[in-house]
């Protein structure tokens, strides 16, 4: 009688060892550890992700650029007459633009009051001194003789460093609060004895100027504008 023997292939123990699970948990411990230790991913730069924003030094820049450019274009000689002066004019209002940036037209109305007040100053405590008889006595009378013509000069002034405010808003300087508190000083200018017919005169022409090409070009604008007055004569 043949005996048949089983082989039953060993299998390999599964059971781990007190020591081998305790270095696998301290080698997921370590990699959480050393993952959650990472340093932050670095944030992305303002510069960088906006290259193309603009600030003070690059509109004035590009102002400066443009005054250069058109003058350039004005002097070539290839170019026809009309062309050239309309260059030359463009130069001009450039310069205009950039000086008004560069002083934003604040330094004329200053300028003009500190004029006035020191010719009248002059000519009540000094006009008996043979310096100011022989060397101001002209300028301080001529100040005030266009005393209307400076008062006019500065409400202009002013009113130009007002809109130079609100263009600022949609530019580098987006300071409301500064906008809306010198734009209320102008509406009490507008009424104030000593100002008000500057202030008027100035307006009336800037309406003159402007009132055609809005009716023209941007009859849409008329609505805003007139609640605009609204609240400019409340």
């Amino acid at each position: 009688m043949s005996t048949t023997g089983s082989t039953q292939p060993s299998r390999p123990d599964i059971r781990s060892s007190p020591s081998a699970s305790s270095e696998s948990v301290r080698a997921r411990n370590s990699g959480s550890s050393s993952r959650s230790a990472a340093p932050p991913p670095a944030a992305p730069q303002a510069g960088a992700a906006n290259p193309l924003r603009f600030d003070a030094k690059t509109i004035h820049f590009s102002v400066n650029a443009w005054v250069l450019v058109v003058a350039g274009l004005g002097m070539l000689p290839i170019l026809p007459k009309h062309l050239a002066d309309r260059a030359c004019k463009l130069s001009l209002l450039g310069t205009v633009l950039s000086s008004g940036y560069s002083l934003y037209i604040a330094a004329l109305p200053v300028f003009c009051w500190a004029l006035d007040h020191v010719a009248r100053f002059l000519r009540r405590n000094f006009s008996r001194s043979s310096f100011y008889r022989g060397y101001l006595e002209e300028p301080c009378l001529w100040v005030e003789t266009n005393n209307t013509t400076l008062s006019l000069l500065s409400s202009n002034a002013e009113l130009a460093l007002g809109f130079l405010l609100i263009i600022s808003l949609f530019s580098w300087r987006r300071n409301f609060i500064q906008t809306f508190m010198y734009w209320n000083v102008l509406k009490m200018m507008y009424r104030a004895p000593v100002t008000s017919s500057y202030h008027q005169s100035a307006w009336a022409k800037i309406g003159r100027t402007v009132n055609p090409y809005i009716d023209r070009y941007a009859p849409f604008l008329q609505t805003p504008i007139s609640m605009v007055q609204r609240w400019w004569l409340r």
